[in-house]
């Protein structure tokens, strides 16, 4: 992308021109207002998913809580926490790494954090190996994705999530295939 600024500008200008007719801003800045008086519990939400999601996160602190060292087990979130949403059903964590710290304690909070050093050390050194630019900024685009798959990953469930694993796997892969692209010295 760097090459190709002109192309992102006009990208990012048709967004800010077609934005406001997709997206109703005062509504997504209200919904966002809720959930962080939710949070706080500062109010009362009439969201019900907001109001839910509020308290499922302070279930879920709970849980750590009690639970901190091994977890509640694995798949036992909904449970243990016993949440019933308006449905009539158990509610999931709507946060991956809280579900994983009630589920399995600090043990999978810190096998969590060694996979994802092994993965940002793995697209590293790719980053650092590949000696051509189009495979660095291939690697770059690969990794900034799952970034922003790990910040999705405080909103959603992910750990069930099949397109999370695969944009691991892809981002792995070409990081992989970058460093294979190095020429033979010698």
């Amino acid at each position: 992308m760097r090459g190709r600024k002109s192309e992102l500008g006009l990208c990012l200008g048709g967004a800010l021109v077609a934005g406001p007719l997709v997206v109703d801003i005062d509504a997504a800045m209200v919904r966002f207002g809720r959930l962080v008086h939710s949070l706080r519990g500062d109010t009362v939400v009439e969201d019900e998913s907001l109001s839910e999601r509020g308290e499922l996160f302070r279930q879920g602190v709970d849980l750590f809580l009690d639970n901190w060292l091994l977890g509640a087990g694995p798949g036992n979130f909904a449970r243990a926490t016993g949440l019933v949403s308006i449905t009539g059903k158990l509610r999931p964590a709507h946060n991956s790494y809280l579900e994983v710290a009630g589920e399995m304690g600090l043990v999978g909070l810190v096998a969590l954090a060694l996979f994802g050093l092994t993965v940002f050390a793995s697209l590293w050194r790719s980053q650092a190996l590949t000696p051509r630019t189009a495979d660095r900024n291939r690697v770059l685009g690969a990794g900034l994705g799952l970034l922003a798959l790990c910040l999705m990953a405080a909103t959603l469930g992910l750990l069930t999530f099949s397109m999370a694993y695969l944009m691991l796997g892809l981002a792995l892969a070409i990081g992989w295939q970058a460093r294979l692209e190095r020429p033979l010295v010698g």
